[in-house]
């Protein structure tokens, strides 16, 4: 029986325990595509170039464009990776969490977050007094990552 529940860990990407899937829901795609919004052709964000929903990385420069199709997919790849990374580091206790850390992970980074205490830190009240913290970029507060770490608390907290 053991091997079984092993081997459906490894398969379905389950924290078994908890009964939490390690896949982001649809909630969490969604939280994440309506503050990342879609962008066709490439823009510079911040210090990198980014397309589709916010990728960035390898191959991404100013010539690039994607259809909404490939923005959809690669999404989908990049989320995953970020809630496998975050069932690896933190026991996940509901879908909403993970949607949330995920959603947060996406726009700072996992090694950040990381770094933060975000995937250590036992106290709800704790993290998410820490999760409002993250508003600045470039180190001026802006309204719409205030607005976007409201919505992960609520996912977070709600499940919605």
């Amino acid at each position: 029986m053991k091997n079984k529940l092993l081997i459906l860990t490894l398969l379905l990407g389950a924290d078994i325990a908890a009964g939490i899937p390690c896949k982001v829901s649809p909630i969490g795609v969604d939280l994440v595509k309506s503050f990342e919004g879609y962008q066709q052709k490439a823009y510079w964000d911040h210090n990198a170039w980014a397309v589709g929903y916010g990728s960035r990385g390898k191959g991404i420069g100013p010539k690039t464009w994607w259809s909404s199709a490939q923005a959809e997919v690669v999404l989908g790849l990049e989320l995953d990776e970020f809630a496998r990374l975050i069932c690896s580091a933190r026991k996940v206790q509901t879908q909403g969490e993970l949607d949330a850390l995920v959603s947060l992970a996406y726009n700072v980074g996992f090694y950040r977050l990381k770094k933060a205490g975000f995937l250590t830190e036992k106290s709800t009240k704790q993290l998410l007094r820490r999760w409002k913290l993250y508003t600045k970029s470039g180190g001026v507060h802006l309204a719409g990552l205030k607005r976007r770490r409201l919505a992960e608390i609520k996912v977070f907290q709600e499940g919605k």
